[in-house]
């Protein structure tokens, strides 16, 4: 008896002609917004909360990341999370299929590449290296000079220095301004670079069992702290409108509710209304 195998060459499966965003038309997914590097798409994978922008394609790289899922990878990888009761290759034939329909190639035409096996690609994953105090790194105060916000830092605003390891093995350093929430992650915010590096949160800052104001960014209470009725009050910063819900329900207890909300932020369209349905003793202040 022979072994069986696989007589598929790999430099013509599916995945080596057919781009996700091909496959993403397909299924009928379009880009919330994109440009000639990326694309973002909400609502990919079925999650209990929607994350706005939550699934990002790379289109240099032909590679996608998901925010709910915390994981990402190449089209195989993305044809494994959407049809998990099929086997590999199962997928492969239902990729092949679809790639044999000449309307999506003519729509995101692939140059032509090498027969050559191709590495599993991984999007940049993030760690920490160590934390400072600000003032040691001129690439943070250079940025936070040039966003006027350096008048604004306090105590809680600090210098993180991260890094990444690429395909190649090698360590690429980066420092941003960041600040902690309270699941134990870094929120960052840097030139050209805004997001979170460990589980997301919202940041909570305990001064008054009475009054809260909430604000959707640090930034935000960072350039209104020094209000009066934010110096007696708690702080809650969201960091992302997927804490909405969460922060209704920790405001809760408080006699005093004052929201810094700009509707016309993504994802924040519809707070307004939620918040006003459970908490009627909320006062919304503009930005």
């Amino acid at each position: 008896m022979t072994e069986k195998t696989n007589t598929q060459d790999e430099g013509n499966s599916p995945n080596h002609f057919l781009s996700i965003k091909s496959l993403l038309n397909h299924l009928g997914f379009k880009p919330i917004e994109s440009n000639d590097k990326e694309s973002f798409y909400s609502n990919i994978f079925k999650a209990p909360k929607f994350v706005p922008k939550g699934f990002r394609l790379d289109h240099a790289l032909d590679a996608w990341f998901d925010k709910t899922l915390g994981k990402g990878g190449n089209i195989v990888d993305f044809a494994k999370h959407y049809w998990p009761t099929l086997d590999p290759d199962e997928i492969h034939e239902k990729l092949a299929s679809i790639s044999d329909n000449f309307k999506y190639h003519h729509l995101f035409p692939i140059k032509e590449r090498p027969k050559r096996k191709r590495k599993p690609i991984k999007l940049p994953h993030y760690q920490v290296d160590r934390i400072r105090k600000l003032e040691l790194s001129c690439e943070v105060f250079d940025f936070l000079n040039e966003s006027n916000l350096w008048e604004f830092a306090d105590s809680n605003l600090v210098e993180v220095h991260y890094y990444f390891i690429d395909q190649m093995g090698k360590r690429k350093d980066f420092c941003a301004a960041g600040w902690p929430n309270e699941n134990g992650g870094w929120e960052l915010y840097a030139k050209n670079f805004r997001s979170c590096i460990g589980p997301k949160g919202m940041s909570i800052f305990q001064a008054s069992t009475r009054n809260i104001t909430i604000f959707q960014e640090f930034t935000d209470y960072l350039k209104n702290r020094d209000q009066l009725y934010a110096l007696y009050s708690s702080i809650l910063v969201l960091n992302t409108p997927q804490f909405i819900s969460a922060a209704i329900k920790r405001a809760g207890k408080y006699n005093n509710v004052r929201f810094y909300l700009d509707e016309k932020r993504e994802g924040y369209k519809e707070a307004k209304i939620e918040v006003q349905g459970s908490l009627p003793n909320c006062i919304f202040l503009p930005l």
